[in-house]
């Protein structure tokens, strides 16, 4: 049996797969840009789409914007302990989308 951190991973990554079938468009990324701080939104135009697509955080941006949400994804995976104990974890680890971590590249 699976433990509970390693059922939570799985469902995260299965959610995150999803966007492999996305196509994001400049809109998009300009729109991603948009929401972060001006040393970021530098940086990852800098990089490109191309490169951003890989962030976890820009997928995160285009799944949602696409009405597949994380919370909902893991509500229908989780037990209902489960889900909460995942929603207390979310919290304490502060996951910001909009402000990726500046040491990734």
């Amino acid at each position: 049996m699976s433990s509970l951190p390693h059922l939570i991973a799985r469902a995260t990554a299965a959610y995150y797969r999803q966007a492999r079938e996305l196509y994001p468009t400049e809109t998009d990324f300009n729109d991603w840009l948009d929401t972060l701080d001006a040393d970021n939104r530098r940086r990852y135009k800098q990089q490109g789409l191309d490169m951003t697509c890989l962030l976890p955080q820009f997928q995160l941006f285009c799944l949602e914007r696409r009405g597949i949400y994380l919370r909902e994804f893991m509500a229908a995976r989780l037990t209902a302990d489960q889900f909460e104990y995942w929603e207390q974890e979310k919290a304490i680890s502060d996951f910001k989308p909009s402000a990726p971590p500046t040491d990734l590249f």
